[in-house]
């Protein structure tokens, strides 16, 4: 019977003692993050100044213009009330002779460097571009020659559109809009799209 019984467990490969030893080991990993942020707006604000007869022009989206004046026309940034892009640039009822400019600031707040583009302009409606200037600077107030622009965690950089028109009648009445894509990708893309 004891026999039998040895038989049968050595057959199970079980055995009564041994050696043994083990390492226990937990890995966690994450991904980087390629992030812009939207931290200012700003615009023009004309105003026609009725104490002095003249015109009031500010940047300011707090200046409230004259005490005795009315805002006559504009251009600026905000965040899209509808939500169907992230900004909204509006030009609205503006006149010859004056630079109308909407502008933001973004900051780049990726955990991982990146590189940024500005997509080409796409114009619905009437055409404005030989009217438009669009520049893009960066922290410190240069103009961003070069693209892709590289970025780390913290940096700005400012895109501004400025529409200024000439004194020519067939300008009157014009209605347009246009879209362009900012894009954001880490810096080190060997990997096609």
């Amino acid at each position: 019977m004891f026999l039998a019984s040895l038989l049968t467990l050595a057959s199970l490969s079980v055995s009564y003692s041994g050696f043994s030893d083990i390492l226990t080991v937990y890995s966690t990993v994450t991904t980087g993050i390629v992030t812009l942020e939207i931290v200012e707006y700003s615009g023009t604000w004309v105003y026609k100044d009725f104490d002095t007869g003249g015109v009031y022009i500010t940047h300011d989206p707090y200046d409230p213009g004259p005490v005795n004046g009315e805002l006559v026309a504009y251009s600026y940034a905000m965040p899209d009330p509808e939500g169907i892009t992230d900004v909204l640039m509006v030009w609205d009822n503006i006149l010859p002779c004056i630079n109308f400019t909407a502008d933001i600031k973004i900051l780049y707040t990726g955990s991982v460097p990146g590189h940024i583009t500005i997509g080409d302009l796409i114009w619905y409606g009437y055409d404005f571009s030989e009217y438009l200037e669009f520049i893009a600077y960066d922290q410190d107030g240069n103009v961003i020659t070069q693209w892709p622009l590289q970025m780390h965690f913290c940096d700005k950089f400012t895109i501004a559109a400025s529409i200024y028109l000439d004194q020519e009648n067939g300008l009157q009445g014009q209605s347009g809009s246009f879209g362009f894509d900012t894009n954001a990708i880490q810096w080190y893309d060997p990997c096609a799209p």
